[in-house]
């Protein structure tokens, strides 16, 4: 038995207590990531290349907020995060320069002064983010779609256009990577 439970351990793709927080029966209790977002180099199953592609379709998604942001900022912090993630897709930067991207561009949410535009940068911040951390791509996903809903678009064509554009060899792992941690999100079809 012990055999058998250690395998299924092994095996398991996504750790069972990887349902979200507001899901779970204690309310302190934090979500595990989805394993399958753990790079290679961390001893999970995420090849680079898989990985820049979630980063390059992350980009992407933050990419189309940077029009919400820019009317209401001049700040710069969400546009260079985005060029950072596309730098280090091509292996110009180092990790390190995607997180330190990510903070200066949270940075620029927390001064904003609409919601919209603390919601965009914040799409801006995660998608870089998914460098250091693959599954912060879900994230910059969700804040894309909460930065449409908030600005009065369609969050329905935001969320048809994000799935068109997601990479074939990465469209499983991200839609349902997606549909566990943010299941409200996805709207009625």
């Amino acid at each position: 038995m012990k055999i058998l439970i250690a395998t299924l351990i092994l095996i398991s793709p996504v750790m069972t207590t990887a349902q979200s927080a507001s899901e779970s029966n204690k309310p302190d209790e934090k979500p595990m990531r989805d394993t399958r977002f753990i790079a290679v180099h961390r001893g999970g199953p995420l090849s680079l290349e898989d990985h820049r592609l979630l980063v390059s379709w992350a980009a992407d998604c933050a990419e189309r907020m940077l029009l919400l942001f820019e009317a209401e900022s001049n700040d710069r912090r969400p546009r260079e995060a985005i060029e950072v993630a596309r730098a280090w897709v091509k292996g110009e930067v180092p990790t390190g320069a995607a997180q330190k991207a990510a903070y200066a561009a949270h940075a620029a949410a927390r001064e904003a002064k609409t919601p919209v535009a603390q919601s965009a940068a914040r799409t801006t911040g995660q998608a870089v983010a998914t460098a250091h951390f693959a599954d912060h791509c879900l994230v910059a996903s969700n804040y894309a779609l909460e930065t449409i809903k908030i600005s009065g678009q369609s969050a329905e064509d935001e969320y048809a256009w994000q799935t068109s554009k997601i990479p074939e060899s990465v469209r499983i792992l991200v839609t349902s990577g997606f549909e566990r941690r943010f299941p409200k999100s996805i709207p009625d079809k």
